[in-house]
């Protein structure tokens, strides 16, 4: 991975790693620390998580946005949330997902062939928000719906930078308009949703009509989960469905090693949710690249006065977690800058980093990512039918580069020039 000219955003991972995983950000009367010590991690996210919420200004602009849903809220709203919504995303709702993904992805490809050059970003991203529509609202949006309902998501997702620009500002009240937009499309869900019956075991219908007898969501809550939902679905699987596929671009070798591993295990039909667990280098490949960091920063509020890596934080203090910086750190990955699937050949050897604090692409602890299996899975079918059907090269004799930070990094370019097999 290659950084732009200038990438703040790498800029940070790199600084924190020269500093031993713990540093201030030198700006003046603001306490920001820098956190990717694997032993500080683990505070932070597991030993003392109490002392480390979602409060202070961060969040505060991240909540312009989301409002309240999973992703934001706190204390018993958040345990509430997850309860609710964990059925969804469960082991046992793997195989609907997978029903759900095939015949679109299929669909998808098969219009590869009508083109040289295809933008992985933007096929993954396409696919995702299928799916996903079809996860919450069930057969409610029409695919011409759920088209204009990803463009709106695209302004609000990649317009996350302007959060901080007051609305009198140029950028602040079109950004508003965006957030105004797909909001449009979050009540429209509700409002269609309504229509079904309380058996509806859509993620909608689990909202609507809560199974642990409580209260009533009301209009506002509602529409802070789908938001979420749409942000958390839009770019995350697929930024790295897109670093892995690059990565792939200019590894012609490990492509094929992969496409032989797939052609013994599944043939010549499609791949299925069983055949996943006969790919272990498809796993090994998929892991080295959350490894790599395109989930690069998350965020923390220090809640009460605490003791970090022997300096006192005091309530308000704003801490940067750093997964990309974690996985990049030459103290518990050798040879950090080298794509090395080998890593995670070891059965168990990305959930043993995890628990050590040093490879939590998804988060750890009681906040994990509520979606980790699935989001997994998709991308593992995903892309062991792409490389079953396609071989690729990129598109650009440029080198690999990061993109614009948004809560995810993506490749600057993500064009490629496709074969079929």
């Amino acid at each position: 991975m290659k950084l732009s000219a200038f990438d703040p955003v790498q800029w940070l991972v790199q600084t924190a790693i020269r500093h031993g995983g713990f540093w201030r950000l030198p700006i003046p009367f603001w306490h920001i620390y820098m956190v990717s010590r694997a032993e500080l991690v683990q505070t932070v996210l597991i030993r003392d998580h109490d002392s480390y919420g979602k409060s202070g200004p961060i969040f505060n602009r991240i909540r312009q946005a989301l409002g309240r849903g999973l992703f934001t809220a706190e204390g018993s709203d958040r345990l509430r949330m997850r309860r609710l919504l964990q059925p969804a995303f469960s082991r046992s709702s793997l195989t609907q997902t997978a029903a759900l993904q095939s015949p679109l992805w299929q669909a998808e490809l098969d219009d590869w062939q009508h083109h040289d050059v295809v933008d992985l970003a933007a096929s993954f991203i396409r696919l995702n928000m299928r799916v996903l529509a079809r996860q919450i609202a069930g057969d409610h949006l029409s695919e011409a719906e759920v088209t204009a309902m990803t463009a709106s998501a695209a302004k609000v997702f990649r317009g996350m930078p302007l959060m901080a620009i007051p609305e009198w500002l140029p950028g602040g009240a079109g950004y508003r308009q965006a957030i105004a937009e797909l909001d449009g499309w979050a009540y429209l869900i509700i409002e269609r949703c309504r229509q079904d019956s309380p058996h509806n075991r859509t993620i909608m219908g689990r909202l609507l009509w809560p199974e642990d007898q409580g209260q009533p969501l009301t209009q506002r809550q509602l529409r802070d989960q789908i938001f979420t939902l749409l942000m958390a679905g839009f770019d995350s699987t697929a930024v790295a469905e897109s670093w892995f596929s690059m990565q792939l671009a200019m590894q012609s070798e490990l492509m094929q090693q992969l496409q032989t591993e797939i052609e013994t295990a599944v043939g010549s039909q499609p791949v299925t949710l069983a055949d996943l667990r006969h790919l272990p280098s498809l796993a090994q490949a998929w892991n080295e690249t959350l490894r790599r960091g395109p989930f690069p920063l998350f965020f923390r509020s220090v809640e009460r006065t605490v003791q970090l890596g022997g300096v006192t934080l005091r309530r308000g203090s704003q801490i940067i977690l750093s997964p990309s910086a974690s996985g990049q750190d030459p103290h518990y990955w050798p040879q950090p800058e080298v794509y090395d699937p080998d890593r995670f050949a070891e059965p168990g050897a990305a959930e043993a980093a995890t628990r050590n604090g040093q490879y939590y692409p998804f988060g750890m602890g009681p906040r994990q990512c509520i979606a980790k299996d699935a989001a997994s899975m998709q991308a593992l079918l995903a892309l062991a039918e792409l490389l079953r059907r396609y071989s690729w090269r990129p598109a650009s004799a440029k080198p690999l580069r990061t993109g614009r930070y948004a809560m995810t990094q993506a490749p600057r370019d993500s064009r490629v020039i496709v074969a079929a097999r």
